[in-house]
């Protein structure tokens, strides 16, 4: 599109960092990668083989920080960084119209992904990092949404704060289920889903996987669970069990 249109393509400094990170990866190092953080979830071994590779996104012409003023002629257009789907993620504030893109952190019927980031770092916490951005744009106040999938709805402040509850609900559940240590695909299996677990196809599942290992990290990180040490697969518990 950037070489068809001439348009500049722009992104938060930390996922073009990450972009950078991904393009120099090859092919069969990615998916030794993948295959071994879902072999320490506790997949099993047939789902290491299933998923090919995405193709890697464009490294952007220009890098954002938090409040940066977009380049739009006429209008006030500012990037909030919102990470949690994405270490870098961001919405757009049209600050003259009271609109926000907001991208894929609110949506207005389903819940966007939060999983454990690509290339993953034990000191980021993905969840929290969504929950506080919730609160961020839902500090804006009553701001029509323009998201990246379903469609246009008013009041991205409340939407923002059923998210925030559905999350919570989310950890108070697998908190529960955690009296037994289990790896992080047992864990997945248990929590509720769109559809069933047994309905899911092997690319779900792993997604699942990785919406479940960020929300036990938000539980290991709140000291609600503990994980259990020199165990492979990793495996998690409640910390008065």
């Amino acid at each position: 599109m950037r070489e068809e249109s001439g348009a500049w393509i722009a992104m938060h400094e930390e996922d073009a960092r990450l972009v950078k990170l991904m393009r120099g990866f090859g092919e069969r190092a990615h998916r030794d990668f993948q295959s071994e953080m879902l072999r320490r979830a506790g997949a099993p071994a047939l789902t290491l083989e299933d998923g090919a590779r995405p193709e890697p996104p464009a490294q952007p012409d220009l890098e954002l920080r938090d409040g940066d003023l977009i380049d739009l002629p006429g209008r006030t257009l500012r990037a909030i960084h919102t990470p949690g789907h994405t270490p870098g993620h961001v919405c757009l504030f049209l600050e003259d119209a009271a609109r926000l893109f907001t991208g894929d952190h609110v949506l207005p019927d389903i819940t966007p992904h939060i999983g454990i980031y690509p290339y993953d770092r034990d000191d980021i916490d993905p969840l929290d990092d969504f929950l506080t951005s919730l609160d961020k744009v839902a500090a804006l106040g009553r701001t029509e949404a323009l998201p990246a999938h379903e469609r246009v709805f008013d009041d991205t402040a409340a939407r923002a704060a059923e998210i925030r509850a559905h999350h919570e609900d989310k950890l108070i559940r697998l908190a529960a289920v955690l009296a037994e240590p289990l790896t992080i695909w047992e864990a997945a299996a248990l929590m509720r889903w769109n559809r069933s677990w047994e309905d899911l196809s092997p690319m779900l599942r792993g997604m699942a996987a990785g919406e479940a290992a960020a929300h036990l990290r938000a539980l290991e990180t709140r000291g609600l669970i503990r994980r259990l040490p020199e165990v492979d697969p990793v495996r998690f518990v409640a910390v008065d069990s």
